[in-house]
């Protein structure tokens, strides 16, 4: 019979390391006055942890300009340690030349914003220990990556440096570089894109943001990476008589750093596996179907909510077509414990996941009333392989589109790895929508789901939802002839067409209420084009499927196809996709204001390449990292 108890040799390790740790905040308290003891309570006593951030410094401190959330390392950091303190958390908007001001002036109860240690701010103020290497280093276009490799040789007056105001980059740039000619830009964030399309030439940052933007955007280079002008410490900033909050402060760093979170923030961060979470949010869960439910509730749980928020503004729910209806198991068993794991992470009941789930169609019902128009998805596809691509793999890039002002909800990747016998696979929708309408799988099967309304308007009741029935084919299928079987052997609620793509080939799966079709094309051609409408020779589609102009499923499909035509033998890559599917619509291609986002998938490499509307660069996610 197994022993109920830990042994001593693992147990007394754990005895000894806590009792060291409470002796340790004993020996604080101890040694700090009733005042200084008195932060840590008023953060108690009120319920919040007050945290100053800038909100543009990626990537630890980034604020969505539509939602106002905030994403980062630091962002991380601060969510961990009002947990710590069993407290709610409220971010206070400072800014680089107002915080050391607000600081002063008890805006907020610490600031954790990529803050530099620094002998300055230690005199006028109090900082923890750091816990982050930092130092300054050069941003810079990618085809000047050679010229700037020193400070003598930006130290020109034709060498334009563009920095935000009021932080120690400026200071920096003043003392080391007074011949270059300075460039103020108000807003940090922008400042790459303003250097990659030539309207400054360099910037100097730190390290860590140097690595987050070149390593996203392949128009700019961070050359001295392995040699900064500089070294340093990121850490938290206090207003002074915060001694014992500093100290606490640094108890949980040491004790968050021997646990092993902070490298796992630090890759998460600052090693490639993040974007803003406002562009996309990876979520990498690992377990049973109930924990990665429960994972994705507990990670999620802010998001979700704001997806509830933002449906009550809807005056209906949406039709139970696309949705879990309320109390039925979806259909699907594994997702029915997955679900459950979810409702238990976030404290949300299941009737408020159904609204979360059904938000995307009860917003278009809703449109759909309000203007009598037709608000079908109008999503378009394209794969590129055989003689057009240099060694006849697959790239595969399909436009996500619905309604404009739908992209505020957010987006995420979800990466599921069950520890039962299914394959790792990956999911991207907005929060909360669990049905399936873009994913990959560890195999390398790649999936999306077009609507096929202008196909057909039949409809088969009390049949499982298309949307659903995906799932069983990333958990299954290894290659694009298996996912087809397993489609075929679903039965299908109304008509859609399926996007399907392996290593070497691709499908356009015609999926209808009562019939389907498969359709692919030769490795001569090079090319598959999907919209909206059925291609098999004889079907007849509705009428809306040509009507709508440039916009109609017949004009998109067809503008896409001449573009693929235009594409000279092997010579396709992935940033050929990108141009491609981001050609407008009014220029013969398929992206308008609807498109909420893109996605190339490379089978060969297991990535996927993603773009949220309203952002420039294009994050990239491989199941290799």
């Amino acid at each position: 019979m197994k022993a109920l108890v830990k042994s001593s040799a693992t147990a007394r390790p754990v005895f000894w390391g806590r009792l060291v740790f409470l002796l340790f905040v004993l020996f604080v308290a101890g040694c700090t006055t009733p005042q200084d003891a008195s932060a840590i309570r008023d953060i108690r006593e009120r319920g919040a942890l007050r945290v100053g951030t800038s909100g543009d410094y990626c990537p630890m401190s980034y604020r969505d300009p539509v939602s106002g959330k905030f994403w980062g390392y630091d962002i991380a950091v601060a969510e961990d340690l009002a947990r710590e303190l069993g407290v709610g958390l409220e971010f206070v908007p400072t800014t680089w030349p107002t915080l050391m001001q607000d600081t002063l002036e008890r805006k907020f109860d610490l600031a954790l914003s990529g803050i530099t240690v620094t002998p300055a701010r230690e005199k006028q103020a109090l900082m923890t220990q750091g816990y982050l290497e930092n130092g300054k280093t050069v941003l810079c276009r990618a085809q000047d990556a050679e010229k700037y490799t020193s400070l003598a040789a930006i130290n020109r007056p034709e060498v334009r440096v563009m920095e935000n105001p009021g932080g120690l980059n400026e200071k920096f740039v003043r003392k080391n570089l007074p011949l270059a000619t300075l460039l103020i830009h108000p807003v940090n964030e922008e400042i790459p894109d303003l250097i990659a399309t030539g309207r400054a030439d360099v910037m100097i940052t730190e390290v860590m943001e140097a690595v987050y933007y070149s390593s996203r955007d392949s128009r700019l280079a961070a050359p001295l990476l392995a040699a900064p002008f500089s070294r340093g410490q990121i850490g938290a900033l206090l207003p002074p008589g915060s001694e014992a909050l500093r100290d606490y402060v640094n108890a949980f760093l040491r004790k968050e750093r021997k646990r092993g979170r902070l490298e796992e923030l630090e890759r998460f961060y600052l090693q490639g596996e993040a974007t803003p979470g406002e562009t996309v949010t990876v979520l990498r869960l690992k377990g049973t179907w109930f924990e990665m439910g429960r994972q994705y509730g507990d990670a999620m749980k802010k998001a979700l909510r704001y997806v509830l928020w933002y449906s009550s503004l809807l005056a209906t729910e949406a039709s139970d077509r696309y949705l879990l209806p309320t109390g039925i198991p979806c259909g699907v068993e594994f997702l029915d414990r997955f679900l459950e794991g979810v409702s238990a992470g976030s404290g949300l009941t299941k009737e408020e996941l159904v609204r979360i789930n059904g938000v995307e169609v009860a917003y278009g019902e809703e449109l759909m009333r309000w203007l009598g128009v037709q608000t079908a998805g109008k999503c378009s596809t394209l794969a590129l392989f055989g003689d057009k691509t240099p060694d006849g793999r697959m790239l595969f890039g399909r436009n996500y589109d619905w309604m404009p002002s739908f992209t505020k909800l957010g987006l995420v990747l979800t990466v599921l790895q069950p520890t039962d016998s299914s394959m790792q696979f990956a999911t991207l929708n907005y929060p909360g929508c669990f049905y399936l309408t873009t994913g990959m799988n560890s195999a390398g099967v790649f999936l999306e789901l077009n609507a096929g309304s202008f196909a057909s308007a039949d409809q088969n009741p009390g049949t499982l939802h298309n949307a659903w029935s995906l799932w069983h084919v990333l958990t299954q299928a290894k290659t694009t002839d298996e996912a087809v079987r397993v489609l075929k052997s679903l039965p299908s609620r109304s008509s859609y067409v399926i996007g399907i793509a392996d290593r070497e080939k691709s499908v356009s799966f015609e999926w209808g209420a009562h019939s389907s079709f498969v359709l692919t094309a030769p490795a001569s051609k090079g090319f598959l084009v999907m919209t909206n409408h059925f291609e098999q020779p004889g079907w007849t589609n509705l009428p809306i499927a040509s009507a709508g102009g440039v916009l109609s499923s017949v004009n998109r499909l067809r503008g896409i196809q001449c573009l693929a035509e235009a594409v000279p033998s092997h010579s396709a890559d992935v940033d050929t996709v990108k141009h491609l599917i981001s050609v407008p619509v009014e220029e013969g291609g398929a992206y308008w204001a609807g498109t909420l986002f893109q996605v190339i998938a490379v089978p060969e490499k297991l990535e996927m390449h993603i773009r949220r509307r309203g952002y420039n660069t294009w994050a990239t996610f491989s199941f290799r990292q």
